[in-house]
């Protein structure tokens, strides 16, 4: 991806300062971040400042012209490129409006448009990231842990209380800065970040739809429309627990609640912590705390409180043309009061005269659509007024619009009830909008008591009615089984009515559907087919699973390169298991050129991010010193993150350097503890080197038939060390009777691999007669 990054030295001009390119710092499908300098001049002094530089690069739409490093596409995507950077530009700049005045959120300081594209400008940031200092640490203690998370869950709460979700908290995106000696967090990476206006309506249609694997909940993955500050939670939790273990958590689809909190509870951590932090990783959103301050009131003991943080307006924000706008209007003069009766005479006087006018004038349809005049042009006290007299005239479109009205806080105050209510009057009128949303207030406890039998009703009549939206939430009930007995077949029939009219998230699941062989045959070119609409659309789980069908040839012909190109389109967009992949690409030159380097590099992003095959991978590169200097430490140190974990070849690798001294100190007692946990596991390897440590007393007292046990297990496998083994205890008596026969069987079956010391043994043993 070298070709789309603008060349260091490259300088930018906006309307405060000039900008040089140093390098980059991150990159995904939407944007990449540079390290920039310029020169800034405070009073009398002048000095040269680093900040880092957002560009709005839409890598699979967009190219770089290499002699004026602007940002180019095709006529074709042309509009859909300018519509994603003008959305980019409205959200750095509502994002800026906010005034978001907070120590532990990194600053934007302007806007503005160069190389026919857009950037923003935030605060530089030279430290480790939350990841690097645990990794180099090991896990937290508790009050270790609330010291640095503490403050982030604090500076979460003050964006949810501002109707901002982040929606891409983890390690990675919490840097430490040092201050006078303390670490300091600070949260980045607003990339994801949205913000909703009144009840949890986006106030942008930016398409930076991503999430992390081990960080987002199940709901992140198809994106969201509405406000949902309890993604937040579950990530802020995710990230505590990573602290706590030092290892990532599993993937939402993954995680076990039973065996967090076994570990946690081995690990000394108080019931109430426990309690408070399971909380947040719940499946299902309605059973997490509503915000990230209710959460952190649980988990800190009550002695945080997200009331307190408040957002310090700013008076102005620069805009990409330049131009100063004040935040809070007032009149430049100063006027003289209305005297209270001429207020009063003059309201009831326009209400008179507005009743009679609508009553006489217009029918519901027509008042409802002067309602949507003023609506369209965000004019929501006005349109309200209207909607509420076409309602009375039980006006369905009316009642629709006015059931969202109360539900985002449009000219209105915030309010659930009030919304269901209206919901309900058109939803009771056959209005099929009308229905999906009271079917969401049901399935989420918003304004009604939660009930899943409700949601499932109410979605049906909108899904009947062929709402896609409808369609697609009742087939998600049905393969949980909430609300309706769990029955993956009816999932498939509702998934595949959204999925033929372009929902994503339903078409990804029609792909996992017919992959896995969930309510209908299993069938890898369906699978394949249904990944690739998700695909194309954006998905990235999907972009993954596509990936995986090229590279093993599921559903269609087995093409590296293509598989490589769908693995690097989700790892643009953070999926740690097609970070993986790509390394085995890279590793063994499947669909691009062998290079250990790059697969190194891969390896490394995945194993951040809790990847077990890329951990012990990453392992493997230190050990044999593939596309890094080779570090027996450093082998050691992540074959250790991964046996933890359970992968039996990292407890075998990790028993072998216990065995030789290779990046530890030599302990026979430390290699046999290894051993024997990938040997209960089946691996046959350790089960030999567990015979071996038997045989010759190391590490446990010498015993030789525990040695033949072991051996014999390895053996059965078929390990030719250990069938040599066997054959040589069979020969000499040691742990069994002395039986020539059996020997020279074992030696026959090592020989059969080529292992030359067997072929040795049984020519000398044929010599002496034995047969």
């Amino acid at each position: 991806m070298a070709e789309f990054f603008i060349k260091p030295g490259t300088e930018l001009r906006s309307p405060k300062r000039n900008y040089k390119v140093i390098k980059v710092l991150g990159h995904g499908g939407f944007g990449i971040t540079y390290l920039a300098e310029s020169v800034v001049t405070v009073d009398n002094i002048t000095i040269t400042a680093r900040f880092a530089l957002k560009e709005h690069f839409i890598n699979s739409l967009c190219s770089r012209d290499p002699q004026t490093q602007h940002v180019v596409s095709s006529q074709p995507v042309q509009q859909e490129v300018n519509r994603s950077m003008r959305a980019f530009i409205s959200e750095a700049q509502r994002l800026q409006k906010l005034g978001i005045s907070h120590s532990n959120i990194v600053k934007v300081n302007e806007v503005f448009e160069a190389n026919n594209t857009a950037y923003f400008v935030m605060e530089y940031l030279d430290g480790g990231s939350l990841a690097d200092y645990v990794q180099g640490r090991g896990r937290l203690s508790f009050a270790e842990m609330a010291t640095l998370m503490e403050p982030v869950c604090n500076s979460v709460a003050m964006l949810h209380s501002n109707s901002v979700a982040h929606y891409d908290i983890k390690p990675q995106n919490i840097m430490l800065v040092n201050k006078d000696g303390q670490l300091h967090p600070v949260l980045i990476d607003f990339g994801l970040a949205k913000h909703y206006d009144g009840q949890g309506n986006a106030t942008s249609s930016i398409a930076a739809a991503g999430y992390t694997p081990g960080y987002a909940p199940m709901e992140q993955y198809a994106g969201f429309s509405t406000f949902q500050p309890t993604a937040d939670v579950y990530a802020l939790g995710a990230t505590i627990l990573f602290c706590l273990t030092g290892h990532a958590p599993a993937s939402a689809q993954e995680l076990d609640l039973d065996e967090v909190r076994n570990e946690l509870t081995a690990l000394n951590i108080s019931a109430s912590v426990i309690d408070a932090l399971l909380s947040a990783l719940e499946f299902r959103s309605k059973d997490r705390p509503a915000d990230a301050g209710t959460f952190a009131a649980a988990i800190f003991d009550g002695n945080f409180s997200a009331s307190t943080v408040k957002m310090q307006p700013k008076p102005s924000v620069t805009t990409p043309s330049g131009k100063s706008t004040e935040l809070i209007s007032a009149p430049t003069s100063p006027r003289k009061p209305l005297k209270p009766i001429l207020i009063i005479a003059g309201v009831i006087l326009a209400l008179v005269l507005g009743y009679f006018f609508i009553s006489n004038n217009y029918n519901a349809a027509e008042i409802h659509q002067k309602g949507k005049e003023y609506y369209d042009n965000e004019q929501y006290d006005e349109a309200i007024q209207w909607f509420h007299k076409a309602a009375e005239q039980d006006y369905a479109e009316a009642q629709f619009d006015l059931g969202n009205c109360y539900y985002y806080g449009w000219g209105v105050t915030k309010d659930y009830t009030q919304a269901v209510a209206w919901y309900r009057k058109a939803a009771e009128q056959g209005h099929a909008d009308a229905q999906c949303n009271l079917g969401v207030c049901y399935e989420n406890g918003w304004g009604v008591t939660e009930d899943y039998t409700q949601a499932v009703a109410w979605y049906r009549k909108a899904a009947e009615q062929g709402i896609a939206e409808a369609q697609c939430r009742l087939g998600d009930c049905y393969f949980r089984g909430e609300g309706v007995t769990q029955d993956y077949t009816q999932a498939v029939a509702w998934y595949r009515k959204a999925a033929e009219q372009g929902i994503a998230k339903a078409q990804y699941m029609l792909g996992e559907c017919y992959y896995y062989g969930r309510g209908v045959a299993k069938d890898y070119i369906q699978a394949a087919d249904w990944y690739r609409k998700a695909a194309e659309q954006g998905i990235a789980e999907a972009q993954y699973m596509l990936g995986v069908c090229y590279a093993e040839g599921k559903g269609v012909t087995k093409d590296y390169t293509q598989a490589v190109a769908w693995y690097h389109k989700a790892t643009e967009q953070g999926i740690a298991e097609a970070q993986c992949r790509l390394g085995d690409c890279y590793f063994n030159g499947w669909g691009v050129t062998k290079d250990y380097t790059q697969a190194a590099a891969w390896y490394r992003k995945a194993a951040e991010q809790g990847i077990a095959d890329a951990q012990y991978n990453l392992g493997e590169c230190y050990y044999y010193g593939r596309g890094v200097a080779k570090d027996y430490t450093q082998a050691v140190a992540w074959y250790r993150k991964v046996a933890e974990q359970g992968h039996a070849a990292a407890q075998y690798n990790l028993g072998w350097c216990y065995h030789y001294g290779q990046g530890v100190t030599k302990d026979y007692t430390q290699a046999v503890a290894w051993y024997r946990k990938a040997a209960a596991q089946g691996y046959a390897v350790a089960q030999n080197n567990l015979g071996l440590c038997y045989l010759e007393g190391e590490g446990v007292t010498k015993d030789y038939t525990q040695a033949v046990a072991w051996f014999r297990k390895a053996a059965k496998q078929g390990n030719a060390v250990a069938q040599f083994n066997l054959g040589v205890c069979y020969e000499n008596r040691m742990g069994v009777r002395q039986d020539i026969s059996e020997a020279l069987y074992w030696y026959r079956k090592a020989a059969a691999q080529g292992h030359s010391d067997a072929k040795d043994k049984v020519r000398g043993l044929e010599m002496l007669g034995y047969r």
